[in-house]
């Protein structure tokens, strides 16, 4: 059996000129994102409609559970990101001139299908450096002790006394 997803779209067709404001809500499923997004995602977004051209200005909001890269815990990180893109209207439909943030739409596109953008927003948020907090103190790399709950008695090596004349230019 296929995987059934729900498009997160936004209805253009017979809406009026002017600035609208939606709220939706996806299941991260529904968006093709992994297990370790267990809540839904939540998305405000702003639509400013013209004559021309669509602006459309989306905050969206989750949270994951990574794995720390200091202590390897398992920790909650709310996600919190913004994106904007702007729709021209064009006869021709979508093509080969799309700017990274302008998308091209015909007259008669009935809705914005924002899945994909919402799926990279999430994941683009989602910090290079994952931590349990600012301060976490990592693992004792001979013992392998969290130095977060204890410490350990391990000897620490000094340094190859060879380096001492670089760490006086740092003292400098």
């Amino acid at each position: 059996m296929a995987e059934e997803r729900t498009d997160v779209s936004i209805r253009i067709a017979q809406l009026s000129y002017g600035i609208h404001e939606f709220h939706l809500s996806s299941e991260p499923s529904d968006l093709g994102l992994d297990a370790n997004f267990r809540h839904s995602v939540e998305i405000d977004a702003t639509l400013e409609k013209g004559s021309r051209q669509l602006l459309l200005t989306a905050k969206v909001s989750t949270s994951g559970m990574f794995r720390c890269d200091r202590c390897t815990e398992e920790f909650e990180q709310p996600l919190t990101s913004k994106y904007m893109l702007v729709y021209m209207y064009s006869l021709d439909g979508p093509g080969a001139d799309e700017q990274e943030d302008v998308r091209m739409i015909t007259p008669e596109t009935p809705s914005l299908v924002l899945t994909g953008d919402i799926r990279d927003t999430v994941m683009l948020s989602v910090p290079l450096k994952l931590l349990c907090r600012d301060d976490c103190r990592g693992l004792c790399p001979i013992c392998g002790v969290d130095w977060n709950r204890q410490k350990c008695s391990c000897a620490r090596e000094e340094a190859d006394p060879r380096w001492d004349s670089l760490k006086k230019l740092l003292k400098n």
